[in-house]
């Protein structure tokens, strides 16, 4: 069994990362079948996966970044960007911010939550719940988005949508996920309208 398994690994499309997550989730399932006495034995075991990740981070330079926040026409958009460059918080922490997590006289950012599934979450993990620090660029652009935004209460979402149909009766949703894609290929995704940034090398995805 564990040698089909593998040579089912080898050929598929998936990347090895998660081949490892599923075995490790299939894993558990086959552990807590045989606590139960549901199954004998597990499977997956003796499979063997491997660790390694082509992944590799792309690093921008200064002078990209500029250009970067430079291209983009919406003063909501280069502050949501300059926000996840200068903190490095997740796309949900980034999202799940409110004005009140702003703490302006603090200098720093309260991060409690993440927004996943369409409501507030608890952190990924437990050293994510804390404060970042505001930087002083950052904080003069968080400033002028919220003297311009409409939804400026400390309850309102700081990146929110206004697209119609991400509003409630109480107050609008905050932006999709696909708002925080950044990518140096072009992605295709609804309700997305991507530019290309001359000079960067980057093709840039943002949503209403």
């Amino acid at each position: 069994m564990a040698q089909v398994t593998e040579c089912r690994f080898e050929n598929s499309k998936l990347a090895w990362t998660t081949i490892s997550k599923m075995r490790g989730v299939m894993g558990r399932i086959y552990k807590v079948g045989i606590l139960h006495e549901r199954v004998s034995n597990n499977p997956v075991e003796h499979v063997q996966t491997r660790c390694k990740s082509s992944y590799r981070a792309i690093v921008i330079t200064p002078a990209q970044t500029l250009v970067i926040l430079n291209s983009l026409p919406a003063l909501l958009h280069r502050t949501l960007i300059l926000t996840c460059a200068a903190t490095a918080l997740r796309s949900s922490e980034i999202l799940a911010l409110r004005w009140s997590d702003i703490r302006w006289s603090e200098d720093r950012i309260r991060v409690s939550k993440r927004w996943a599934d369409g409501k507030d979450g608890q952190t990924k993990t437990d050293a994510s719940d804390g404060y970042v620090p505001l930087h002083p660029i950052l904080a003069q652009h968080l400033h002028e988005w919220h003297d311009l935004t409409p939804y400026g209460k400390d309850t309102d979402f700081v990146f929110h949508s206004f697209l119609p149909q991400r509003r409630t009766a109480a107050f609008p949703s905050p932006l999709p996920h696909s708002s925080l894609t950044i990518s140096g290929r072009q992605r295709k995704q609804p309700e997305c309208r991507s530019k290309t940034v001359s000079g960067s090398g980057f093709t840039i995805c943002v949503t209403a």
